[in-house]
């Protein structure tokens, strides 16, 4: 199978809070029939016995994608049914064979969704079988959108909108009695033509403009962090946790600040700041320590010099989406360099390409942009790597 990819993406409820992830693979060009059946195997082979299931889902479910001949074999018993969701890839017919084994996973427990579902009367008998039905919004216009919800809703299945990509499409399908939605809308601003920043948004711009300066001066730092009392509560709260595993207690911001020191200082500080936006979801912040800590590790793998500001770009990659403004605004009030600015409005340059190299593979793209000497498995190890430490921050600080 050669090297086996694995992403993840999140699926969310109606409150924004995440319900599972799906898991999406790939090894080179894959096919329906049995490259499709080998691609699965090896994923679920890779999650849960290489990289740990709970690395990839924590203690949410997994969906997975399933052929007809695994629907119909008997390797999905050996699999746990309060993590795994069956997923039934949209070309499965809705034969005998398969309604059967769909109605003997329905019975021990397993969840059945419908992926890609474009509704017609030959697929109702799966309909009656699934507990939630996936419908891809991207070539539905809201007519059509507005008549596939009413269709299924004479069903009790929980609907799914698959390529949500903005906060307006996540909007109107809620407003449709979707239950859940996937898709990266949360990873974008709602649309705020000419929108000024509010105090609270502005004061955080403020303090983002000295985290991300190579020149600021530690002191200089220190003394804004001791403004905000709550920054101070979380940083001694991080320092005495388990995690750290300092023999004494740090009772003091001075100290805490000395044990960091000035690089993970930037790390905690930064997640504290896009933390305390409640209005956001906590996924986003997974996704911002990801792709920062991802493109530091590449550029480490690529010899770039400076990895910190590789850190530095990934993070200020969701910053639009934190602040719901444009990125050309917010990069109007930050000290960065005209090659950064340009990495992060149009994915141009080194930069550029090592970003749009994150980001294509959070979203299971898996290209390597030209000029990146990357292989597949430097790629891989560093998602893997930077998925599995975010996860650890984020819980650590919670």
């Amino acid at each position: 199978m050669g090297q086996i990819r694995i992403a993840r993406q999140p699926i969310y409820d109606r409150d924004l809070q995440v319900y599972a992830y799906e898991l999406l693979y790939r090894s080179g060009p894959v096919t329906a029939g049995v490259a499709a059946d080998r691609a699965t195997a090896a994923v679920l082979g890779s999650a849960f016995g290489d990289l740990g299931i709970e690395r990839l889902v924590g203690d949410k479910r997994a969906f997975v994608n399933f052929t007809r001949n695994l629907l119909i074999g008997d390797q999905i018993a050996a699999l746990p049914p309060e993590v795994i969701v069956v997923e039934v890839l949209e070309d499965v017919p809705p034969d005998a064979q398969v309604l059967a084994a769909l109605r003997g996973l329905s019975q021990r427990g397993y969840t059945i969704a419908l992926d890609d579902f474009d509704f017609r009367e030959e697929l109702i008998p799966l309909v009656e079988v699934a507990d939630i039905v996936k419908v891809d919004i991207a070539p539905l216009d809201e007519a059509d959108l507005r008549r596939n919800a009413a269709r299924l809703a004479e069903w009790p299945v929980r609907l799914l909108a698959e390529k949500v990509e903005t906060p307006e499409e996540f909007e109107l399908c809620k407003s449709l009695g979707f239950h859940y939605f996937q898709g990266y809308f949360f990873c974008h601003p709602r649309v705020v033509h000419g929108r000024s920043p509010t105090a609270n948004r502005q004061a955080l711009l403020q303090l983002i403009s000295k985290v991300v300066d190579p020149a600021v001066e530690f002191e200089e730092l220190s003394g804004l962090i001791a403004r905000e009392p709550s920054l101070t509560y979380r940083l001694l709260r991080v320092v005495n946790s388990a995690h750290i595993g300092l023999d004494r207690r740090v009772e003091s911001l001075r100290q805490a600040l000395v044990f960091l020191g000035l690089r993970q200082l930037r790390t905690w500080i930064s997640f504290m700041m896009f933390a305390g936006l409640r209005d956001k979801p906590d996924e986003l912040l997974v996704v911002s320590l990801t792709r920062a800590r991802m493109c530091e590790l590449m550029a480490r793998q690529l010899g770039l010099g400076t990895p910190d500001t590789y850190w530095t770009l990934g993070l200020l990659s969701t910053l639009d989406a934190f602040l719901d403004l444009e990125m050309s605004t917010i990069l109007g009030q930050l000290p960065l360099s005209p090659e950064m600015n340009a990495a992060l409005l149009d994915g141009a340059g080194v930069k550029g390409a090592v970003l749009r190299c994150a980001l294509d593979h959070e979203r299971g793209a898996w290209t390597v942009p030209e000029g990146l000497a990357l292989s597949d498995a430097q790629i891989q190890s560093a998602y893997q790597d930077a998925l599995g430490w975010a996860r650890e921050i984020v819980a650590t600080a919670r």
